[in-house]
């Protein structure tokens, strides 16, 4: 077969995607050519100068586990787009970064859902190499189409077909779907600016199903020329007869456990307080799936040929008949009773409960929030921090181009710094070539979306700005589910932090509103069912807890599906036996961002997922509401007292709740309706300085001395940029007052007529420079303090002295100062520029006028002398 495959020449479909207004998108070319001649399958996908390269292999086994082994691994080199990796070894890393985690989840979320059968299984790889990338043409939707069109060539057992998969990116929407031929929503990842309405976000889902059923048209018409010029792949007879052995013990569970396992899941084993317990219900679904299996291996025990049947394969056919029996069970449960496993109605909320400011006064974490949802429960911690700094520009395994495509939706706007350097250099070589609409940035509120701007120019700000302003990281610890093993895989807990960042990244103040970095912790204390929505509402209390002043708050819901049948805030149970698992975030009324996760091969109808949009909407402003009214304690002039002495001999002191509550009785507590005005007493200060571009080598110095030594002198850190503007950041109020106090003395724009102190640095025949401000200078003649009153004769260098400015020249910025004083000012002579300073002007000075009351006789003129 693999001989045969070389001699095959190859096999080329072009695809013309749809139309989309605003958007010119190139062919889409899929090969079917042995690039890996000893993979079950290959293919590459070319569009413009993106060229991805796909490869499947799989090996038939049986899998003790009723999942399917499906590995994808997307990696994009450096070379792909024209660099060479910056770390020290000079070649990427082993284990891929977090865009590439993130590229290779999207793909396996598309593919999953059309593996029918895992039982004759062992393993499937699936390995995708970006083999050039133009920086216009998304690679993450071509690496789909290429790994489905892979996956139809190497005839893998149990798949239902090819699948295609489109990015709609156009008017604040960034949309990457997965559908079949038959119109069916297979995956889903939305982002959104908060702006757009959920019938414009339905109308993107349409479009996006339609040039996904064009481009899984073109690959089934690829796969099915190439397989009919090689043989098809017989699966071994042995393999065949799991789905034979499967059916005898689903038939046996069936007549002796069916109404058992209805009963379960309809919550009538249970009384109404065991069914909100995950623990109760798991020890009453134990039991009866326990029973399952065994009257399962007892009737295979009976099967005819049982000598050629081990043990281990009657164990994995039972246990894939008792979980599909289950499922059957809870599908007739909720269709004759209406309700769910958990005694709630289809579109009925698990309990809330929200708080903030959870940490005592004196904790040092500048923002905290706990949000509970029946009882998966996350606790998010809000930490603020200094901006971020630029870094040097290369397309290194952190800067290349998959990094780009997720920084679209995930970056904030950074402060405003020039191009520098190599940056520069390389970003006055990039000139855009598509007329693509630009990139979606949800977090960049104060930016209007220019639709003519390319997505190349976009891709090259994310370059300029460097890293993001907000970060949000999601951990899963064993505790949260009980289990004494390790943590979940990190895979997961990257995709899951994605999703929530993604979801608050479109109500994150500008660089404008806050010039602070935000990171967020989510960590996940109990988890029954949708623990990264949760997330999403915890995060969101901790910014309002921490002051950041995000535009509202954000809250996400699970909506779930079975056999067409919609649920609302999935628990664990129904998200394992469901078929859908559509998890969406937003405000009140405009969603953020989505994610869908399908278990049934047909897809979801585009009707199916309006109604869930709907449905989550009237969630989320349940939900908001419960969010809306925390309280938390208010800040006043804050300081730590002293704990009174413990006088007993025990070395510590229990406190009784009466003393709690007296404790609590002398708080002052607000609900917090919007973000804290002030940040906490221990969260770092920002605070922003515009001057005159004049003085900005003033502050920084010869070779950045006097830049370092504020630095130095205060403990903050001081960022200027070219246009005049200095952020100042320290861990306090109060180094932040005096390092901008020290500031504003160097870059101060003096004026006429103002008081200031100044030290004498030099004494001269005609009268003293005076040095202001740190690092201006004046004049101040003999004759401006001569007589003055409470001013001695002579002045020495190293006197303090107050002055007056009285005048400033406006072309070398000189200074005028006098002791004398300006109450009643005397008639100034004007100031009348020199030549030399007319010159530089472009102009040219006025001709001398003679004197008309005196005659000028030039045999009698003296001639003055040269000085």
């Amino acid at each position: 077969r693999i001989r045969e495959r070389r001699r095959l020449s190859v096999w080329r479909v072009l695809v013309n995607p749809p139309a989309v207004p605003k958007i010119k998108q190139k062919i889409i070319e899929l090969r079917a050519e042995a690039v890996t001649p000893y993979a079950n399958g290959s293919c590459v996908a070319v569009q413009g100068g993106t060229v991805v390269h796909a490869s499947c292999t799989w090996r038939c086994g049986n899998i003790e586990e009723n999942m399917i082994p499906l590995t994808v691994d997307f990696r994009h080199k450096a070379s792909a787009s024209g660099s060479i990796p910056s770390t020290i070894l000079r070649r990427e890393t082993r284990a891929p970064n977090e865009a590439e985690t993130l590229a290779s989840r999207a793909v396996d979320r598309a593919l999953r859902p059309r593996f029918g059968s895992a039982s004759k299984l062992e393993a499937i790889a699936v390995s995708i190499l970006v083999q050039s990338y133009d920086e216009e043409h998304d690679p993450i939707a071509l690496a789909t189409n290429a790994a489905s069109a892979a996956v139809s060539l190497a005839e893998v057992p149990g798949w239902l077909g090819p699948l295609g998969c489109f990015r709609f990116d156009e008017n604040g929407l960034n949309l990457l779907l997965a559908g079949n031929i038959e119109r069916g929503c297979l995956s889903l990842e939305l982002g959104s600016n908060g702006q757009l309405t959920d019938a414009e976000i339905v109308n993107a889902m349409s479009h996006a199903l339609d040039a996904s059923a064009k481009l899984a048209l073109a690959q089934q018409e690829l796969v099915s020329q190439v397989l009919s010029c090689v043989d098809k792949t017989k699966i071994p007879e042995k393999e065949d007869a799991m789905n034979d052995l499967v059916q005898t013990a689903m038939t046996a569970v069936e007549r002796e456990h069916n109404e058992q396992l209805r009963a379960l899941f309809a919550g009538e084993l249970l009384s109404r307080t065991e069914l909100q317990s995950k623990v109760s219900r798991g020890l009453v679904q134990t039991t009866v799936f326990e029973q399952a299996i065994q009257t399962a291996i007892k009737a295979l025990d009976d099967y005819g040929n049982i000598e050629q049947v081990s043990d281990q394969v009657k164990k994995i056919a039972a246990n894939h008949a008792v979980e599909k029996c289950a499922r059957e069970a809870m599908v007739r449960a909720i269709h004759i009773t209406g309700r769910r496993v958990d005694g709630r109605k289809l579109n009925e909320l698990r309990p809330l409960s929200a708080l903030a400011d959870v940490f005592p006064e004196v904790s040092r974490t500048h923002g905290s929030g706990n949000f509970a949802r029946g009882e998966t429960r996350v606790l998010a911690t809000a930490t603020l921090d200094a901006p971020p700094r630029p870094r040097p520009i290369d397309l290194d395994t952190e800067a290349h181009a998959v990094r780009l495509q997720h920084e679209r939706w995930r970056c904030t706007t950074p402060p405003r710094r020039p191009a520098r350097g190599v940056l520069a250099r390389h970003a006055d070589d990039l000139e855009p070539t598509s007329q693509l609409t630009e990139a979606f940035k949800p977090r960049i509120d104060h930016l209007e979306s220019n639709n003519s701007q390319s997505i190349l120019e976009s891709e090259k700000k994310v370059l300029l700005d460097g890293p993001r302003r907000f970060l949000l990281h999601y951990e899963f610890p064993a505790s949260a589910t009980g289990a004494a093993t390790q943590a979940s895989s990190e895979r997961r807990a990257i995709g899951h932090g994605a999703l929530a960042e993604r979801a608050i990244s479109a109500v994150f103040p500008s660089f404008e509103q806050w010039p602070y970095s935000v990171r967020v912790n989510a960590q996940v204390l109990a988890s029954n069912g949708s623990s990264s929505m949760a997330a999403v509402c915890a995060s969101s209390l901790a910014l309002y807890d921490s002051g950041v002043p995000i535009r509202e708050h954000v809250a996400g819901i699970s909506v779930g599906a079975v056999q067409g049948q919609l649920l609302l805030d999935l628990n664990g149970t129904e998200d394992h036996f469901g078929d859908m698992d559509f998890k969406i975030a937003g405000t009140r009324r405009r969603v953020t961002a989505a994610q869908l996760d399908v278990k049934q091969s047909a897809g979801v109808p585009l009707s199916q997922l309006k109604k869930a949009l709907s449905m989550a909407t009237s969630a989320r402003v349940e939900i908001i509401d419960t969010m809306l009214n925390v309280r938390v304690r208010k800040l006043t002039k804050f300081h730590i007292q002293d704990s009174e002495p413990n006088n007993s001999e025990s070395p510590f002191i229990l406190l009784s709740p009466e003393d709690e509550e007296k404790s609590d009785s002398h708080t002052k507590w607000m609900q917090l309706q919007i973000p804290r005005v002030t940040p906490k007493p221990y969260a770092p200060r920002v605070e922003r300085l515009i001057f005159e571009v004049a003085r900005l080598p003033d502050l920084i110095g010869p070779r950045g001395v006097t830049l370092r030594e504020i630095e130095r002198k205060y403990a903050c850190s001081l960022d200027t940029t070219i246009d005049g503007e200095v952020l100042i950041f320290a861990r306090n109020a109060a180094n932040v007052k005096a390092a901008r106090a020290h500031v504003s003395e160097i870059v101060a724009d003096v004026q006429t007529g103002d008081r200031l102190s100044g030290v004498i640095v030099d004494v001269r025949e005609y009268g003293s420079l005076v040095r202001l401000l740190r690092s201006r200078e004046g004049l101040l003649h003999i004759s401006e303090y001569k007589g003055a009153p409470e001013t001695p004769e002579t002045l020495s260098i190293g006197d303090s002295v107050e002055v007056i400015v009285i005048g400033i020249d406006p072309i070398l910025g000189s200074l005028k100062l006098s002791r004398r004083s300006r109450a009643t000012p005397t008639k100034q002579r004007p100031f009348v520029p020199s030549t030399r300073q007319q010159k530089l002007q472009g102009r040219s000075p006025p001709p001398p006028s003679p004197s008309p009351s005196k005659k000028i006789d030039n045999k009698k003129a003296a001639v003055a002398p040269v000085r």
